[in-house]
C-alpha cells in the first residue's frame, strides 16, 4: 500500500493522547531517507531544542553507514 493510511496507532507514555492528535511514523532502523528526514528536521529545532537535536543525530548515526548524509540548505 503507497500513501499515507493508519499503519500504526500513537499514545502517550502517560496513556493520555488528545483525540484530534496527527502523528507521522517513520521507521529510523530500515529507511535511509526517514534518517534523511530526522537530520533535517535535527537541523531545524537545533536552536530552539538543542538536546533534542543532539540525540537525533546520535539516534541517526547509530543506523547509518555515513552519518549526516542529509542537511538543510
Amino acid at each position: 500500500m503507497n500513501g499515507i493510511y493508519n499503519k500504526h496507532r500513537v499514545m502517550k507514555a502517560s496513556g493520555y493522547t488528545p483525540s484530534n492528535a496527527q502523528y507521522f511514523v517513520l521507521r529510523v532502523d530500515t529507511d535511509a531517507y526517514a534518517r534523511d528526514a530526522l537530520l533535517v528536521y535535527a537541523d531545524l529545532i537545533a536552536d530552539d531544542n538543542p538536546d533534542l537535536s543532539d540525540d537525533l543525530y546520535e539516534l541517526v548515526e547509530r543506523y547509518s553507514d555515513t552519518p549526516h548524509t542529509a542537511t538543510l540548505e
